[in-house]
């Protein structure tokens, strides 16, 4: 053992922001000399059938936005808080016996949890007494907090800003518990980025063609993806089109017919999961994407406009209200007007120009290393 401190990054890949954030905060800890390991707790070490029923819930909602936002009112404003927490710490409570062993066998010093049902099952092992092991939190909702995270108990709840940190207090979470500590994004999102032109080039591309990056989140699921596609391709701008279509094989499988039988200007690349994607944010003119934090956060920080397509819940149309009122997003919710809208910003240079710069200046909630090295000292000595 080298007797550096070790981290479980607990999360559970039912949408990416979760497994994102996991990574992320993983990655700052690594450069500060720890041992981390990202693990989806619930896949893991079960119980299979919640990790299965979640899993498949979440698929099913993205499908429908508008059942994330109603699911959400509910839990939030009609059942009481307390009532949302009893009811899911009964789902965990076996996973939190699981959990406690997973991390006194894997000798971790401290646990950050980016997904409500390993942290919940980790504060219910620290109330049980079988883990001594500090746990924290951390909400990847940018300017909101679900019900479902307000957990008590552990070590820390860390919010990306101070909105989130009000509605943890809220929600009853003792204010001594809760650091606002902005949100961590994986460094090469942060790294200077090549203009649009030499990325494109990079990538094997046309440098002077027009980029279009149409982005669909962890699962590649969203209402009206493909109506998205047709839209812009009806366009005829001079411009390629590329699909981040992540897990969902079946989507690139169409996208990739419809490429190769594809006439005019408008080309179509669909392009599945990708581990390159600050190169493509980079190469792109503009983004056009489901309104996730993360994705929202990475694009802005490598200096690329984006359109919000959809939001799936309440606290995504907070992240676009944050970008419109920032003057570097854009909110287009019917895929043929916006795509027009699309065609015309990359018929005019100078205003595109605009945009980016204001991109350029704006201010993110972004954690800083003084942020990081203070959770990461809350690990057992």
């Amino acid at each position: 053992m080298s007797g550096a401190v070790r981290v479980l990054l607990a999360t559970m890949e039912a949408g990416g922001g979760h497994t994102t954030a996991a990574r992320a905060w993983a990655a700052r800890f690594a450069a500060m000399g720890a041992e981390t390991e990202v693990v989806d707790t619930v896949a893991a070490l079960g119980p299979r059938r919640l990790d299965r029923t979640t899993k498949a819930m979440w698929r099913a909602a993205l499908r429908v936005p508008r059942a994330v936002a109603a699911a959400q009112a509910v839990t939030t404003h009609v059942v009481p808080a307390g009532v949302t927490q009893r009811m899911q710490g009964v789902s965990v409570f076996d996973h939190g016996r699981r959990l406690a062993a997973f991390v006194r066998d894997r000798g971790f010093d401290l646990v950050l949890a980016t997904h409500m049902y390993p942290l919940q099952a980790m504060a219910i092992a620290r109330r049980r007494g079988w883990t001594d092991v500090p746990v924290v939190g951390f909400n990847p909702d940018t300017f909101d907090t679900h019900a479902l995270f307000a957990v008590r108990g552990s070590d820390a709840m860390c919010a990306p800003t101070e909105e989130a940190a009000r509605r943890l207090r809220r929600l009853g979470v003792p204010a001594r518990e809760i650091r606002v500590t902005g949100y961590p994004i994986d460094e090469r999102f942060l790294r200077p980025a090549p203009p649009p032109p030499a990325a494109r080039a990079e990538l094997g591309l046309s440098a002077e063609t027009p980029l279009v990056l149409l982005s669909l989140g962890a699962e590649g699921v969203g209402p009206r993806t493909e109506d998205w596609v047709e839209a812009l391709i009806e366009t005829d701008a001079q411009a390629t089109v590329a699909v981040l279509t992540a897990r969902h094989r079946p989507l690139k499988e169409r996208l990739d017919a419809r490429a190769r039988g594809l006439a005019g200007r408008t080309r179509l690349l669909p392009l599945g999961f990708r581990d390159d994607v600050p190169l493509w944010l980079a190469a792109a003119d503009i983004v056009v994407a489901k309104a996730g934090p993360a994705s929202t956060l990475e694009a802005l920080a490598v200096g690329t406009p984006i359109g919000h397509v959809y939001v799936a819940g309440a606290h995504e149309r907070l992240v676009v209200d944050f970008a419109l009122s920032r003057g570097v997003g854009a909110w287009w919710p019917q895929p043929r007007s916006g795509a027009r809208e699309v065609a015309g910003w990359l018929a005019d240079g100078p205003a595109l120009a605009a945009w980016r710069a204001r991109v350029a200046a704006v201010e993110l909630p972004l954690s800083r290393d003084e942020d990081v090295a203070g959770v990461l000292a809350l690990a057992r000595g």
